[in-house]
C-alpha cells in the first residue's frame, strides 16, 4: 500500500496511544492520516484530543442497539464511508463481533499490555492485566501488537516488546514502563501492517450480496438451507415474532424461505418456485440479501430520517436485480424463481410498510377479525401461443416477469400481522381465522397452522410468520 491510507481508531477511554501514532504520522513514519474516531462513550479524553488535532470523531453508544452484532455493523459501515484501509483499537473496551470483523477481516490491529498469550482473555486489560503480573511474581512484562479476531486476545501476534520487572514495582510502575513500550512500537507495527496490505475497494457495501467470481454457475452463498424445516422466535420491546418454514409431506425438498431480524423489524416469506429448478436457491438468496442490506443500511440511520417504505421497496428491486444477474451470467441456462412478502416496521410512527410479489399471502388479525392485506399479481405467460394460461408474477421470472406492491398500515396494540406461503391455504383462510380466535402464543398458534396443513395432506412446502404488536 503505497498511497496514503486512511486510518479508523476505536476508543473507550483517554486512547492513550493515539499521540505516539499522530506523531508518527506527523513525522512519516506511517504514511496515512486518521479518517475517523468512535468512541462508545460520551464525553471521553480520547474525543477531546480529537477535536484539538482536527481528527473527524463521533460517539456510538452501544446501548442503543439490539445487539453487538448490529452495533459493530454500524462501526463497519461508518469506516467503509470513510474509505478506512485499517482499524485501530486504542483502550477499546469492547469484544469486537463478526460484522466489524468479516469487513475488516485481517485490518483491525490491538495492543495488549502483556506478553500474550500471558495475561490475556476476558477480564485482562488496563490495572487488571499489571495487577496479574504482580501477583504471579514474574520477571519480565511487556505488550504486544495483534490481529483481532473473533477471540478475545487469541489473535495472530504481529509484534511484541519486553521490559524486565523488580520484586518493587507497583501496577502503577509497570504500567508506566509498558507504556514506554507501546508508544514505540504501536506505531512501527502499524507501518509495517499497512505496508503489506493491499488497496482496498470501496465500491460495494460489506455486506452486500456479492456474484461469484469468474462468472461461474455457482450461486452466491445464502446463509441457510432449511431443507426440512427452520423454526425462529425473537422478540423486542413490545414486539414479537415467530416464523417457521417445513417442507409438507409430498416435496421433497423445502424451496421455501422465512426472516425475523432480532430486532423484530423485518419478517416476511419467499415461496421458491417448486417448477423452477433453482427456486429454493432465489428464495435464499432473496432473504440473505434483505438481511444484509438491512444489517449493512437500515440499522445505520437514524430512525426518523430513513423512509421505510421507500427502503424496502428498493432493496426488493436490488435483490430481483442481483438475482437476475446472475442466473444470466450463468453458463447454463438456470430457472429461477420465488414469489415474496415481507414487512418492515417503523417504530417511530408505528407503521408497517409491506412489499407484495407473487401469490404469498399477509393478514391483518384485528379486533377478532381477520383482514387480507395483500392481493395475488397474475399476468399471462405466453400470448403468442397461448400457452401457460396466467404466471403469477415472481421475482426473477422467466425474462424478469416481475410485480410488486407496496402496502402502508398503522399498528396498533393486540394486532396480529401473518405472512404465508400459497401452502398454508390448503387448510382455508376459514380455518386459519379459526386458530386465531383461540388466541394461542405466536409459537402454538405457527405450530397449530402447520398442523392444519398436515390435516389436508400437506401437498405443498408451508411457510407461516407471524409478528405481535
Amino acid at each position: 500500500m503505497i498511497k496514503k491510507a486512511k486510518i479508523g481508531i476505536l476508543c473507550s477511554g483517554a486512547g492513550s496511544n493515539i499521540p505516539s501514532i499522530l506523531q508518527a504520522i506527523q513525522s512519516g513514519k506511517i504514511n496515512a492520516e486518521i479518517a475517523l474516531l468512535i468512541s462508545n462513550k460520551q464525553n471521553v479524553p480520547a474525543l477531546e484530543l480529537a477535536q484539538r488535532f482536527g481528527i473527524p470523531s463521533m460517539t456510538i453508544k452501544s446501548d442503543l442497539f439490539n445487539s453487538k452484532e448490529e452495533f459493530d455493523a454500524r462501526l463497519a459501515t461508518e469506516f467503509w464511508n470513510k474509505k478506512v484501509d485499517l482499524v485501530l483499537m486504542c483502550g477499546y473496551m469492547r469484544v469486537i463481533s463478526l460484522p466489524l470483523i468479516k469487513a475488516y477481516n485481517q485490518r483491525i490491529l490491538n495492543i495488549h499490555p502483556s506478553l500474550l498469550p500471558a495475561f490475556g482473555g476476558k477480564g485482562m486489560y488496563g490495572r487488571h492485566v499489571h495487577e496479574a503480573v504482580i501477583k504471579r511474581g514474574v520477571k519480565v512484562t511487556g505488550c504486544t501488537v495483534h490481529l483481532v479476531d473473533e477471540n478475545v486476545d487469541e489473535g495472530p501476534i504481529v509484534a511484541q516488546a519486553v521490559t524486565e520487572i523488580s520484586g518493587f514495582e507497583t501496577a502503577d510502575s509497570i504500567r508506566q514502563k509498558v507504556l514506554q513500550l507501546e508508544e514505540k512500537i504501536y506505531p512501527e507495527a502499524i507501518a509495517a501492517h499497512l505496508s503489506s496490505l493491499q488497496d482496498l475497494s470501496f465500491d460495494e457495501l460489506p455486506y452486500s450480496l456479492k456474484e461469484t467470481a469468474g462468472g461461474g454457475s455457482s450461486a452466491p452463498a445464502p446463509d441457510y438451507f432449511d431443507d426440512n424445516r427452520k423454526e425462529i422466535s425473537f422478540a423486542k420491546d413490545a414486539r414479537s415474532g415467530h416464523a417457521l418454514c417445513d417442507v409438507g409431506l409430498k416435496r421433497k425438498e423445502n424451496a421455501d424461505t422465512v426472516i425475523l431480524t432480532s430486532d423484530v423489524r423485518i419478517i416476511g416469506v419467499a415461496d421458491g418456485i417448486g417448477s423452477a429448478k433453482e427456486g429454493k436457491q432465489t428464495s435464499r438468496m432473496i432473504m440473505s440479501f434483505i438481511e444484509k442490506k438491512w444489517m449493512n443500511e437500515g440499522l445505520m440511520m437514524n430512525l426518523k430520517s430513513l423512509d421505510h417504505g421507500s427502503w424496502l421497496r428498493k432493496t426488493v428491486i436490488e435483490a430481483n436485480n442481483q438475482i437476475l444477474g446472475w442466473a444470466q451470467k450463468s453458463p447454463n441456462k438456470v430457472d429461477i424463481g420465488s414469489t415474496l412478502i415481507v414487512g418492515i416496521i417503523d417504530q417511530v410512527t408505528n407503521e408497517m410498510y409491506i412489499s407484495n410479489t407473487g401469490d404469498s399471502r399477509a393478514y391483518l388479525w384485528r379486533s377478532g377479525t381477520m383482514f387480507r392485506l395483500t392481493r395475488d399479481h397474475s399476468v399471462d405467460f405466453d400470448p403468442e401461443t397461448g400457452e401457460g394460461g396466467d404466471l403469477i408474477f415472481y421475482m426473477g421470472g422467466i425474462q424478469g416477469a416481475f410485480g410488486i406492491d407496496l402496502f402502508q398500515m398503522k399498528l396498533y396494540k393486540g394486532d396480529r400481522v401473518l405472512f404465508c406461503s400459497d401452502g398454508l391455504l390448503y387448510a382455508s383462510e376459514e380455518r386459519v381465522a379459526q386458530r386465531f380466535k383461540q388466541n394461542l402464543s405466536l409459537k402454538d398458534l405457527c405450530n397449530e397452522l402447520l398442523k392444519d396443513t398436515y390435516e389436508v395432506g400437506a401437498p405443498d412446502n408451508t411457510s407461516i410468520a407471524v409478528l405481535e404488536y
